[in-house]
C-alpha cells in the first residue's frame, strides 16, 4: 500500500495536475492491451494440437508412473506384512519348541532318567531342534499370533502361559451334538 502511495507522490511531482488524468488513461489501455495479448497467446498455445499432444503425453506418463509407484508401495506392505506374520509363527515354534524340550528334559530329570549335570539321552535341547517341520501344528491364522500381546508375553514369563489348540469350528460342532446325545441317553 506503501508503494502505490510512494508512485502517486513521483508522478504527482513529475507531471502537472492537468496531464495525470490523460497519462492515466494512458497506462490503463497499455496494461489492458497488454493483458488481452498475454490472454490471446495463452489460448492459442491451449488450443494448438501440436503442443497439446506433447503435454497430454507427460500428464498421461505421469498418470501412470504415480499408479506404478502406488502399486508396488502396496505389494510393499503386503510382503512386509507377509515376513512379520512369518517371524512371529517362526518365533511361536520356536518357544513351543523350547518349552517342550524344557518339560522333556524336566521329565527325564524327575525320573532319573539322567544326572543333574547330564541331561537324559532321550532329552530334547533348544539347540538340537532344527527348523519347524510342516508336520507340527502351527498357531491358528485368525487369532493373535504368539508374541503380538504383552500380556500373553507376561504370562509365558511367569510361566502362567498355556498355548491355545487350535479347533477345526466343523469338528467342534459335531463334538457338541456327540456331547449333547450322550448327555441326553
Amino acid at each position: 500500500m506503501m508503494e502505490i502511495g510512494l508512485i502517486i507522490a513521483i508522478a504527482v511531482m513529475l507531471f502537472p495536475p492537468t496531464e495525470l488524468p490523460k497519462l492515466a488513461r494512458t497506462i490503463a489501455r497499455v496494461y489492458g492491451q497488454v493483458r488481452r495479448t498475454a490472454e490471446d497467446f495463452r489460448n492459442s498455445v491451449l488450443d494448438d494440437e501440436d503442443l497439446r499432444e506433447p503435454i497430454d503425453e507427460i500428464k498421461g506418463a505421469y498418470n501412470e508412473a504415480r499408479f506404478e509407484v502406488r502399486d508396488a508401495e502396496r505389494k510393499a506392505r503386503q510382503q512386509l506384512a507377509k515376513a512379520q506374520m512369518e517371524l512371529r509363527m517362526a518365533t511361536a515354534r520356536r518357544i513351543a519348541a523350547e518349552r517342550e524340550a524344557k518339560a522333556k528334559e524336566e521329565a527325564g530329570v524327575g525320573t532319573g532318567a539322567g544326572s543333574a549335570t547330564e541331561p537324559a539321552a532321550n532329552s530334547i535341547t533348544p539347540s538340537s531342534i532344527g527348523p519347524a517341520s510342516s508336520s507340527e501344528e502351527e498357531p491358528p491364522k485368525d487369532g493373535p499370533v504368539a508374541g503380538s500381546d504383552p500380556r500373553v508375553i507376561a504370562a509365558r514369563r511367569s510361566g502362567a502361559y498355556t498355548p491355545r489348540v487350535a479347533v477345526d469350528p466343523a469338528n467342534e460342532q459335531q463334538q457338541q451334538d456327540d456331547e449333547a446325545r450322550e448327555g441326553v441317553a
